[in-house]
């Protein structure tokens, strides 16, 4: 009795909820969105779809070229189309690099001499630290990985090139998915090859939009509760999410629908995953709801996942910190003890009322 009494206080006591605001959007409609392009010799035909995507919505493009010149050859396993650049890397400041949303990296051979390039790479960290986010592609995601590190922590698309590095170097590699946007970092899977056509296989169209989201400041994400926050082991958190598709402020652009929604609950002190709890759509509240059941004391952090209809994962990092703990003998003492004072402060009032 003892035991389930203290257990019960114990548990009010770290009851907590949490609830993260509206996303505000930081731009009103793509033509306030600025793209820096990163191309070197060799870059690949990706690189045109992904300008024209841009500039089919109103996206401000700048193209910066890694090179001796402003003259930039195209990737040979096609007809020759060189890109006149309007920047040179050498001509990029931080001040250049505060006035873009994004730097984008497509696909293409051209990912072996932007390695190679401390330059490039330390243009890259340094315009992640600005606030930019950072679109990758395909074999783009090779040059992301190593790029002073940036990804530790972050979920990440599979791809052949990077899969092994990106796990040395902390990432959660997401296999199955075409496009994962999560910390600002985004990155596309590869398309069919080095064929005729395998640029066009590439999910160009759903890394543009997750670029846009960002930089307006969009998320599937509406809302988020979770709670309770804190408890003993054994302690069941409920997971309450709304999402929006974003019809209503996207859907003259490009269109998606949300497929599922989940919880990743990861190890906070090693970052390995603890639990995966998908979250069912439930009619009656018109959010996705779940619950999570944690008996290992310890710290935990939540990430809320949104996949949509073109196999894009959104990552909502960090949602939520948990805490597992078991209370102490002192502090369930007390519970107890103030229990048992107040029960005797009640009868000894009662004894008096009978007296008198």
């Amino acid at each position: 009795m003892r035991r389930s009494i203290a257990a019960l206080i114990v548990a009010s006591l770290f009851t907590l909820m949490l609830c993260s605001p509206v996303v505000i959007a930081t731009a009103d409609e793509p033509s306030d969105v600025s793209v820096l392009m990163l191309i070197a010799s060799g870059f690949g035909w990706n690189y045109f779809d992904a300008r024209d995507r841009f500039e089919s919505w109103g996206v401000n493009v700048t193209t910066v070229a890694y090179h001796t010149g402003y003259e930039v050859p195209s990737c040979p396993n096609r007809e020759p189309r060189p890109v006149t650049a309007d920047l040179l890397l050498s001509e990029v400041s931080n001040e250049t690099l505060l006035q873009f949303d994004c730097l984008f990296i497509s696909s293409g051979g051209h990912w072996q001499g932007l390695i190679q390039s401390q330059s490039v790479l330390d243009t890259i960290a340094v315009a992640y630290d600005l606030g930019l986010s950072i679109a990758v592609i395909c074999t783009g995601t090779r040059v992301l990985v190593n790029a002073n590190n940036i990804v530790n922590g972050s979920s990440v698309v599979g791809h052949f090139l990077s899969y092994s590095l990106m796990i040395l170097e902390g990432a959660r590699v997401r296999p199955g998915y075409d496009v994962v946007a999560d910390n600002r970092l985004i990155t596309g899977g590869a398309g069919s090859g080095t064929g005729e056509d395998g640029w066009i296989d590439a999910p160009t169209s759903e890394v543009c939009a997750e670029v846009v989201k960002e930089a307006m400041g969009l998320s599937y994400v509406v809302d988020t509760t979770i709670a309770p926050l804190s408890g003993p082991p054994g302690t069941t958190v409920s997971i309450s999410v709304e999402a929006s598709d974003l019809e209503d402020l996207l859907g003259s652009y490009f269109s998606t629908n949300i497929s599922g929604v989940a919880a990743s609950v990861y190890w906070k002190s090693n970052g390995t995953l603890y639990d995966e709890v998908e979250l069912p759509y439930n009619q009656e509240t018109g959010r996705y709801d779940g619950t999570l059941l944690l008996n290992d004391p310890d710290e935990f952090v939540v990430d809320i996942e949104v996949e949509d209809s073109n196999s894009t994962l959104e990552v909502l990092g960090n949602a939520a910190e948990l805490t597992v703990s078991v209370p102490s003998p002192y502090i369930l003492y007390i519970a107890v003890g103030g229990v048992g004072v107040g029960i005797v402060a009640i009868a000894l009032i009662f004894i008096r009322r009978r007296s008198a």
